[in-house]
């Protein structure tokens, strides 16, 4: 794996810059056997903080995807990604400030809420 093309990545050292243009606050979280890389990072304007993908072998602050957040959300965060492309993380809402566990597949669709994917909900919280 590397990074613009370069010398491989390194996780300890090596900035992935941000998707606003390298100002404010990221984070990397997961990163798959291709190279794919996902996390959180500051958006545009600074405002809020969204869920990431980074595409492999982009430069600093290039090559980001912004996954957004569950409806009602305000903040997100992308905690893992496999091999397929299927992403992991947390959304936390605007009103309560719940923490919401989301999946993304590969598939075009968008984040979808795991509660909302379970059947049987009892016992399970909100």
């Amino acid at each position: 794996m590397s990074q613009g093309g370069g010398a491989p990545l390194d996780p300890g050292s090596d900035d992935l810059g941000t998707a606003n243009s390298g100002s404010g606050n990221s984070e990397a979280t997961s990163i798959n056997d291709f190279g794919e890389i996902v996390g959180a990072s500051d958006i545009v304007g600074g405002s809020q903080y969204h869920a990431m993908f980074k595409e492999v072998n982009t430069l600093p602050n290039e090559g980001f995807a912004d996954l957004g957040v569950l409806t009602g959300g305000n903040r997100s965060i992308a905690l893992g990604i496999n091999n397929k492309g299927t992403i992991v993380g947390r959304s936390r809402t605007t009103t309560t400030g719940n923490e919401r566990a989301f999946v993304l597949f590969n598939d075009g669709v968008g984040m979808r809420n795991l509660y909302n994917m379970i059947a049987n909900k009892g016992g399970w919280a909100t």
